[in-house]
């Protein structure tokens, strides 16, 4: 008896398609203010997290992980190709995935 491959879910759910929810340059260095303390950040006033929701942080540091466990040379090229395909649905543009790839390098290197 043959059973079908898993399949994975996806990391993120998608935010394709609808520019205001893409990660943005913006939120990465408001995510890096923080130095990823999403505590820190929710105490804030409301106006100081404005344009960045708990999902955007959420979706933030699940890239991020993904980034840093992709750099370390042991997961499989499924993974790494999941997690740039991720980048390029999920993140605005090529100056906000080179932030976070950055931010990926400097948090994996703790």
């Amino acid at each position: 008896m043959s059973y079908p491959a898993p399949v994975s879910p996806p990391l993120l759910p998608g935010r394709r398609g609808n520019p205001a929810t893409l990660i943005t340059a913006e939120k990465i260095r408001t995510y890096a203010a923080f130095a990823g303390d999403a505590d820190a950040w929710a105490r804030q006033p409301a106006r100081r997290r404005a344009g960045m929701t708990d999902a955007d942080w959420r979706s933030i540091d699940e890239l991020l992980s993904g980034l840093v466990s992709a750099g370390t040379g042991l997961a499989s090229a499924a993974f790494r190709q999941r997690i740039e395909a991720l980048l390029m649905g999920e993140v605005a543009d090529e100056a906000a995935r080179e932030a976070l790839r950055e931010l990926a390098m400097r948090s994996g290197a703790r």
